[in-house]
């Protein structure tokens, strides 16, 4: 009978820290009732658990990974086209100073 309480407290113990997201809490096996049989099928659940969520994990580390070379990818088109908006704007002053320096001589001339 005392076996029997020590096997349900395990399965107790094991299955609450599993539903708490705590899934390195192994049950102790002792006896070879069913409560016993259930703890030893507890850890590989665990175990196939915690590939799960590693495997989700991952899988959300990629997704962010892409989102990021996206950005990064559409802050790079974002800075070619500064630059290219930037190197007009320098040919305008230029084109601006020329005609200046013109009409400054035309001024100065008559």
């Amino acid at each position: 009978m005392a076996s029997a309480r020590h096997s349900v407290s395990e399965a107790h113990r094991a299955t609450s820290a599993t539903a708490q997201g705590d899934l390195t809490v192994t049950a102790e096996v002792h006896g070879r009732d069913e409560v016993a049989d259930l703890l030893m099928h507890i850890h590989p659940m665990q175990e196939r658990l915690h590939h799960v969520l590693a495997r989700m994990h991952d899988a959300q580390v990629h997704e962010a990974i892409e989102q990021l070379n996206d950005v990064t990818q559409s802050n790079a088109a974002l800075v070619e086209e500064n630059t290219a908006a930037v190197k007009t704007l320098d040919d305008q002053v230029q084109a601006l100073r020329q005609q200046i320096n013109r009409f400054k001589l035309r001024h100065v001339r008559t």
